[in-house]
């Protein structure tokens, strides 16, 4: 009597099937997380933020756009101080996610503001007067794009030569 294989030529082969697919999955340079540090999304100009990511150690080849700085391996985190809002891209990646076009991709948008305008001086110099004294006034505005100083009502625009400066 001729055997029956306890394992037929099919069976082996969709085991090994199963095995390279498992593998494939298993080795993907997965982005586990690509996000800005917390409350840091919305800088002003000038100020700085840090994008932090997590990738599994399958990933070999990382990159950011609009990061000067190339990103190595054993790295987490980028401080980054965009002039203008700027879309950071997270590529990760291996040679068997390169050999089949399928790198890991995730976005994050930090928004840059102008500089809250600020008031540095504003100050009298009489802390009582006397109705029809004329008093001198003094003041300082810093990272504004306009001004005004209001006296009896009357509204007057400030240059921006006059951000910094006095009348009576």
């Amino acid at each position: 009597a001729i055997g029956v294989p306890l394992f037929g030529w099919w069976s082996i082969v969709l085991t090994i099937a199963a095995f390279v697919i498992a593998a494939f999955f298993a080795l993907q340079p997965n982005i586990r997380s690509f996000d800005v540090a917390a409350g840091k999304d919305v800088i002003e100009l000038g100020d700085t933020t840090k994008l932090l990511w997590d990738v599994s150690p399958f990933a070999t080849r990382l990159s950011i756009s609009n990061v000067d700085d190339p990103i190595t391996r054993g790295q987490f985190s980028e401080t980054v101080a965009p002039e203008k809002s700027t879309t950071y891209e997270l590529v990760s990646g291996n040679w068997l996610s390169g050999m089949f076009g399928l790198d890991q991709k995730e976005i994050v948008t930090v928004l840059v503001v102008p500089p809250t305008p600020q008031v540095n001086v504003f100050d009298v110099d009489e802390t009582t007067i006397a109705k029809g004294k004329p008093i001198n006034v003094r003041w300082s505005v810093k990272e504004a794009d306009e001004a005004f100083l209001t006296i009896d009502e009357v509204v007057y625009p400030l240059t921006p030569e006059e951000f910094s400066g006095e009348r009576e």
